[in-house]
């Protein structure tokens, strides 16, 4: 999971005094869903009915400079400047996962090659490998 991140002073900046609350909600979720799926920052014209979002909240981010109108829909003003790149989550994922693979590997191995505990070992202890 990633995050969309807002910076704390986001409230006070000139550009979202520019905004509705209404426009400032839209953004946010545009935030949101572009973190989720990893478009750093773009936002497709399809997007807007999911988020609930009209023409006008798009026309009032943009005038405020807070999304660039692109082809085929949106880009939120320096997105990667304070959110990770898609590639960045990416591979901080596949890091994540080969962390936790390795250590499943090696719990493995310390139970035996199936991972199973024989019922004969007391719960919370470790089988001795060397034993049968």
């Amino acid at each position: 999971m990633s995050w969309f991140k807002v910076d704390d002073q986001f409230f006070s900046h000139p550009k979202a005094l520019q905004c509705s609350t209404q426009a400032i909600g839209v953004w946010t979720l545009m935030g949101s869903w572009s973190s989720q799926q990893l478009t750093d920052g773009f936002i497709p014209k399809g997007v807007l009915g999911l988020i609930r979002a009209t023409e006008d909240d798009t026309q009032e981010l943009t005038e405020a400079g807070l999304l660039v109108k692109t082809r085929g829909g949106w880009k939120m003003h320096d997105f990667t400047s304070y959110n990770p790149t898609a590639e960045k989550v990416r591979e901080d994922r596949q890091k994540e996962a080969d962390r936790k693979r390795e250590w499943r590997e090696k719990k493995a191995a310390r139970r035996g090659a199936d991972g199973h505990v024989p019922p004969s070992v007391p719960p919370g202890q470790n089988p001795d490998a060397t034993r049968d």
